[in-house]
C-alpha cells in the first residue's frame, strides 16, 4: 500500500476518507454498524472488486463497501468522502438494506418493464439513490450536486433523455437553478415527468419499495429510445451491480402482495 501511495496527496486522500466513515456511520444512526470499506488503488485492484466502470459500491449480501480512490481522483471527488461514504451506507441501512428487500424491488421493477427487464436491476438502483440523496441533502445539507456536476464535467458521452430526466428530478428536488445538472432541454411532457419523479421521492420517502414499480413504468419510454452508447452515465453511478452475487434467492422474495406494481 505505502509503495502505491507514495504522494502525500493521495495518502492524504485515503486517510482522510477513512477518518471519515465514523462520521458518515453517524449520519443515518449513532448505532449503525458496518466494516470500513475495502478501498482500490489501481485499475486491478478496481476489477477485483468490482469497481470497473464505478467509484464506489456496496454488497448487500456481505455488507461490503467497496472504493476506487483511483477513479475517485479521476472524477475529482476527493472532497466528497463523507458524501459517498454516507450514500453507500445509505442503501445498507435504508435501501434496498438487505437482500430481499432488493430482490422484491428489481421483479417490481421487471414488471413495470416489458421489454426491457434486463434493465430493471439499474431503474431500481437510480430509484433508491434518489430517495438516499435527496435525504442526505435535506436533513444533512450534504453536497450531492457538486459530486453529480463532476460526474456530468468529465463524462466524454452525451447525457441521454433518462440521464436528463434523473438530473432535473433532483434540480426539482433541491431547488436548484434549472441547467445546473440537466445540460438538455426538455420537452414539456419530459419536464413534466421530472416534476412527477420528485413528487414521487417526497411521497415514497418513508416506503420506498411502493414507488418502484411507478418509478420504473415512467422510465420505460425513456429506456425505448435510448442507445447503448448514452448509457455510460448511469453505468457510473450503478453502485449496487452484483449486489447478491453468489447467494441463494432467499424463501418470500417474490411475495409482491400489497405493492403497487404501477
Amino acid at each position: 500500500m505505502e509503495e502505491i501511495w507514495r504522494s502525500k496527496g493521495k495518502r492524504a486522500v485515503l486517510e482522510r476518507w477513512r477518518s471519515q466513515w465514523s462520521e458518515a456511520l453517524q449520519v443515518w444512526s449513532p448505532y449503525t454498524r458496518l466494516s470500513e470499506p475495502l478501498w482500490s488503488v489501481r485499475e486491478k485492484e478496481d476489477k477485483e472488486l468490482g469497481l470497473v466502470g464505478s467509484f464506489a459500491c456496496i454488497r448487500i449480501n456481505d455488507h461490503s463497501v467497496r472504493i476506487s480512490l483511483s477513479q475517485v481522483e479521476k472524477y475529482g471527488l476527493q472532497d466528497y468522502g463523507l458524501e459517498i461514504l454516507a450514500h453507500e451506507i445509505g442503501h445498507h441501512v435504508f435501501c434496498p438494506a438487505n437482500l430481499q428487500e432488493a430482490g422484491r424491488a428489481v421483479a417490481l421493477a421487471s414488471l413495470a418493464l416489458p421489454g426491457y427487464s434486463n434493465q430493471a436491476p439499474a431503474i431500481v438502483n437510480m430509484w433508491e439513490d434518489l430517495l438516499i440523496n435527496d435525504r442526505l441533502v435535506r436533513l444533512h445539507q450534504q453536497r450531492h450536486a457538486h459530486i453529480y456536476q463532476r460526474l456530468n464535467e468529465h463524462s466524454a458521452d452525451e447525457p441521454d433523455k433518462l440521464w436528463s430526466l434523473y438530473m432535473r428530478a433532483f434540480e426539482i428536488l433541491w431547488g436548484l437553478k434549472k441547467g445546473r445538472l440537466c445540460s438538455q432541454e426538455l420537452e414539456p411532457a419530459e419536464e413534466g415527468d421530472a416534476y412527477l419523479v420528485a413528487r414521487m421521492v417526497r411521497v415514497y420517502g418513508k416506503d420506498w419499495i411502493q414507488g418502484v414499480g411507478g418509478f420504473a413504468a415512467l422510465c420505460l419510454p425513456y429506456l425505448e429510445r435510448r442507445t447503448e452508447k448514452a448509457s455510460g452515465r448511469v453505468k457510473l453511478i450503478f453502485d449496487t451491480d452484483g449486489l447478491g452475487e453468489g447467494c441463494e434467492v432467499p424463501l418470500g422474495l417474490m411475495d409482491l402482495d400489497g405493492l403497487e406494481i404501477i
